[in-house]
């Protein structure tokens, strides 16, 4: 007689709890950052200058821009970094930011009034958000598909 010890994902109601949690986090997390990139669109304008642009490849091959920029709030400098993803994240798509962005070229910075040293370069919504969305939306419903027993 072998006794083994279960995995508590082998019951598919805790598998679709755990589908349900991870679905919830990325919801959330979706929606935070959706709503927070709608509200840079009312930010406060500043005069910005670019100190650095790159290309950055990531490990799957992928290309964005980098673009760092300094600007002025109430005498107070600040420093940020924006990151440019097209899709699809071509080299070519990534280099049309850093011709609109080289090094030196005096820009317009958007930054969040109740917190000087958030900003960006173009408010806007980033197509990452809304996939983190699907996804996140996409586990809650497998969640409760797995914990009401419509996939068994």
């Amino acid at each position: 007689m072998t006794a083994y010890m279960s995995w508590p994902l082998d019951d598919l109601q805790m598998l679709g709890l755990w589908f349900e949690a991870v679905g919830i986090f990325f919801t959330a997390f979706s929606l935070y950052s959706i709503l927070r990139s709608r509200d840079s669109k009312s930010w406060m304008r500043t005069p910005a200058s670019v100190i650095g642009a790159k290309l950055d490849q990531d490990s799957d091959g992928g290309y964005e821009a980098v673009i760092t920029f300094h600007y002025s709030v109430e005498g107070r400098r600040y420093e940020k970094t924006d990151t440019f993803t097209s899709y699809p994240p071509t080299e070519e798509r990534a280099e049309r930011y850093l011709r609109e962005y080289p090094a030196g070229r005096e820009v317009t910075a958007y930054y969040d009034p109740h917190r000087h040293g958030d900003a960006t370069l173009r408010p806007r919504h980033k197509f990452g958000d809304w996939v983190w969305l699907i996804a996140g939306m996409s586990c809650q419903v497998i969640g409760a598909c797995l914990y009401f027993g419509l996939f068994g």
